[in-house]
């Protein structure tokens, strides 16, 4: 038999064995209680004979737990219950009722162990069997013996012998019956407990597949997140990039395209702080532009100030590579401390040259944890934008300028010249004119040639230019050797002090022209709205004939429109 169903029948004979000997002892103290037996000793001795037997069935048990099946242990335990139920009867007799409970025990005892040679696949059984029937026998008809024994008793003896050995028989073959049974039917339900157990097993594989399929599509289906994601950022970036790309190419403002990009990164980035610097003369600009958007924490002039830092840090080490000046609120230099999480500073180069540099800075940390790429593009594109705003401007500056000395040209003169009174008009204001001609230019020709004659001209430009520079006016070449300076703002005496420094600066200046010294002087005509003239659009003509006046009258003078006389111009 299988040595489950083995497992599984001891255990159940243990149970059925421990009520079957409660039952006995319970018996044996009534008895004795109510004086059925009469003897202490016969009752303590059956009442051991029971505890002896149970203890060696509690020795087999324990035996069986440590999966060590052996059936010589049960033996012992019947041969020392019977030898001492046997020596009971020579001591004294029980009651009926108790020797039935006694054989009956007895029985149970003899067939369980046949029970167990056969589970045990033992070939004694039937040995010790005889062995138990006679001393049974002789368990029960000691107390009834008489001193001799006659004819009767030995039939009586026989009689009962040979019925407790049928009864064994018969209770063994029915409980190998039972036993067989039961065994076939613990087999099959434990086979197919085994077979469920191996599908359940299979299903288990199956759902822990599943779960590592389901946790890998998860897993999956995150990165796929995290990747549209981040798509969807760079999409907004290259977006964001293009839109100021378009931006460019409408404005050719350099100023515009910077808060154009200024903008966008910090809406696009979410930046607490961009500022972007670029150097004087990049694009017609006689200063450094800059220009910066931010929040609270940044105060206006140490942004300046520490973004001119950044970008002589670049001029000193000449390096493309952005500049970490904060990360995570770990400063390694010096500029922008305590203000920003992460900053960092980005140079923009045309061609090998350093013209500006961009900061960037972030209040999150690992602000920059999706690299530099889009500001290493953004400055690229400005400076793309740099190179083609100097381009348009460079020909629109041509277009303004004349073409032999490179100041404003009449061209352009008309156009600023008539939005200039117009926000007079609008806005009130002053304006002066100053016209000068050069005095007896034909004989500057004539004595030195052509070629002397567009040096002349080009030193008046010169300083006609230099002194508009200086009180922030505009230097026009309006034809030939005639010369404009219009003195917006300007009353009519800080113009009439402008037009002597203007000629005296022409008399003292010395042309040279192939190894000769050529001086030249002019005639200086000033008007004045509406110091001298109240009609504007004649302020011009006003200057013209104050200088035209001049020239009439001993050239080399300055005239103030409608101060003809020499002494009114004192």
């Amino acid at each position: 038999m299988s040595r489950e169903f083995k497992w599984e029948y001891i255990k159940r004979q243990l149970k059925f064995s421990r009520g079957f000997s409660s039952i006995l002892l319970a018996a044996l103290i009534v008895a004795r209680s109510f004086r059925i037996i009469e003897s202490t000793r016969l009752t303590v001795f059956f009442a051991i004979t029971v505890i002896v037997a149970q203890f060696m069935d509690e020795i087999f048990y324990f035996y069986a737990v440590r999966n060590m099946f052996n059936g010589k242990t049960y033996k012992i335990r019947c041969l020392l219950f019977f030898v001492m139920y046997a020596i009971g009867g020579l001591f004294g007799k029980l009651t009926m009722p108790l020797v039935v409970l006694f054989l009956a025990y007895g029985i149970l005892m003899t067939c369980e162990d046949l029970i167990m040679d056969d589970l045990f696949d033992t070939y004694k059984g039937y040995t010790f069997t005889i062995i138990y029937i006679i001393l049974l026998g002789f368990g029960m008809i000691f107390p009834y013996m008489k001193k001799g024994i006659e004819t009767a008793d030995i039939v009586i003896y026989i009689l009962m012998i040979l019925g407790i050995g049928m009864s064994v028989i018969l209770t063994r073959r029915i409980s190998i019956i039972v036993a067989t049974a039961w065994n076939e039917k613990y087999n099959d339900a434990y086979f197919k407990s085994l077979d469920v157990k191996k599908e359940n097993e299979k299903l288990i594989e199956l759902q822990e597949r599943i779960a590592d399929v389901n946790n890998a599509i998860n897993y999956q289906k995150v990165q796929l997140s995290e990747t549209n994601l981040a798509l969807e950022k760079k999409n907004t970036e290259i977006r964001s990039l293009m839109d100021v790309m378009m931006d460019y190419t409408a404005s050719f403002d350099v100023i515009k395209d910077m808060k154009s990009l200024i903008h966008a990164m910090k809406e696009v980035k979410s930046a607490s702080l961009v500022a972007f610097y670029v150097e004087k003369g990049e694009c017609f600009n006689d200063e450094p532009l800059f220009e910066y958007e931010s929040n609270e924490n940044y105060a206006p002039n140490s942004i300046r100030k520490d973004t001119i830092e950044a970008f002589n840090i670049f001029m000193k080490t000449q390096s493309k590579e952005p500049l970490v000046i904060a990360e995570n609120y770990t400063h390694s230099r010096s500029i922008f401390e305590r203000k920003g999480c992460c900053i960092t500073a980005f140079p923009a180069y045309e061609n090998e040259r350093l013209y500006g540099v961009l900061i960037v800075a972030g209040d999150k940390y690992d602000f920059f944890y999706s690299g530099f790429d889009y500001y290493r593009s953004a400055v690229i594109d400005f400076t793309a934008s740099l190179i083609s705003d100097r381009l348009y401007l460079t020909m629109e500056d041509m277009a303004k300028r004349d073409g032999l000395t490179k100041i404003y040209n009449r061209i352009h003169f008309n156009h600023f010249y008539d939005e200039m009174l117009a926000n007079i008009i609008k806005n009130g204001g002053t304006i002066s004119v100053l016209m000068a001609d050069i005095d007896h230019f034909k004989r500057v020709n004539d004595t030195y040639g052509h070629l002397a004659g567009d040096e002349a001209i080009k030193a008046l430009a010169k300083l006609d230019e230099a002194i508009g520079k200086k009180y922030g006016c505009q230097a026009v070449r309006f034809g030939g050797e005639e010369f404009l300076l219009i003195m917006n703002g300007k009353s009519l005496d800080e113009a009439y002090a402008i037009a002597e420094e203007l000629h005296k600066n022409i008399r003292e200046n010395v042309i040279e022209f192939e190894g000769k010294e050529i001086r030249i002087n002019t005639s200086i005509g000033v008007a004045n709205y509406p110091e001298t003239v109240q009609d504007l659009q004649k302020v011009l003509d006003r200057a013209d004939k104050a200088m035209y006046y001049g020239k009439t009258h001993g050239r080399g003078r300055i005239v103030v429109d409608g101060r003809w006389d020499p002494e009114d111009m004192k």
